[in-house]
């Protein structure tokens, strides 16, 4: 190889995790900027301090994943990342799922965390077609309620008009078929956690095989960084931020208490970890690589 040769793009983002007999499969969707109002409570100032003190760069990055969880050969995705309306920073889900060894059409079943359109954007093409022709969106009655039957823009302010209309347009090609739960999402190995509050039917998921578990905690946290230091902050997403708040102790407290393994949607690659508390701050410890995970 000539010395002069510069590399233009990373190796495809994916990372298996076998958890039991279930193969968990993180997929990178890329990354978005945040402005540092994204934490409206904290003074710039003090936001670039918690930054720096974890050799973080100013402005915020956010991550962005999606797992599969194949379970004896049924394939369901959690989430679907941002699709093609944020810039080429992200959408790099579909690329990574053939990557993996999965393509589109194996996907039998697409489990919504909650629908904000970084998590459900991927459902659709840019011709606005499905993504995943085969698959059956599911999600929780009181997420689809509030983005599909117009109480968005009813209690929204109209900056969030965009989103709506973004939400409802990923939406579009599944709700015919479009599976809402209340407690059980009906898929064998994983468990529905109530985690309202960022939105109204936000949901975490357990995925659970022979002893071995799984937290995928969802938008639990955005920025590892600053809500891990300051868990307390709500963040300008949030519909129901002090439920929010609320929502995000509840599972860290769960996860160090139980020792349980975590990843979430906005945890850095592969995202795979381990939370502990010290004080009034939680810790992630990613959890150790190995090249036989699998």
């Amino acid at each position: 190889m000539s010395t002069t040769y510069k590399p233009a793009l990373q190796v495809p983002s994916v990372f298996h995790k076998k958890i039991g007999e279930i193969i968990v499969t993180v997929l990178s969707d890329g990354n978005t900027e945040l402005g540092l109002d994204t934490f409206y409570e904290l003074e710039k100032d003090e936001l670039v301090n918690i930054l720096r003190e974890h050799l973080q760069k100013v402005p915020v990055h956010m991550n962005t994943n999606a797992f599969i969880v194949n379970n004896n050969g049924h394939i369901t995705l959690i989430d679907t990342g941002f699709g093609q309306s944020f810039g080429p920073a992200g959408g790099r889900l579909l690329d990574n799922l053939v990557a993996a060894g999965y393509s589109a059409s194996d996907v039998d079943s697409v489990l919504l965390t909650h629908m904000h359109p970084d998590h459900i954007n991927g459902l659709i093409l840019a011709d606005g077609t499905k993504a995943f022709p085969n698959a059956q969106v599911i999600v929780h009655e009181k997420e689809y309620e509030f983005w599909m039957n117009d109480s968005a823009e009813e209690q929204l302010s109209d900056e969030w008009k965009m989103i709506v209309k973004m939400v409802q347009s990923a939406m579009e090609p599944y709700k015919d078929t479009v599976k809402k739960f209340s407690d059980t999402v009906g898929l064998a190995g994983i468990t529905a956690i109530e985690a309202h509050g960022h939105t109204p039917g936000h949901t975490a998921y357990l995925i659970e095989s022979e002893g071995d578990r799984l937290l995928i905690w969802g938008d639990i946290i955005q920025v590892p960084a600053i809500q891990l230091t300051k868990p307390e902050l709500k963040f300008v997403m949030d519909v129901d931020s002090e439920q929010a708040v609320i929502s995000r102790l509840k599972l860290l407290n769960f996860a160090v208490q139980e020792g349980i393994r975590v990843a979430g949607m906005h945890l850095d690659f592969p995202a795979f970890g381990y939370v502990k508390k010290e004080g009034n701050r939680y810790i992630l410890v990613q959890e150790q690589w190995r090249a036989n995970d699998i």
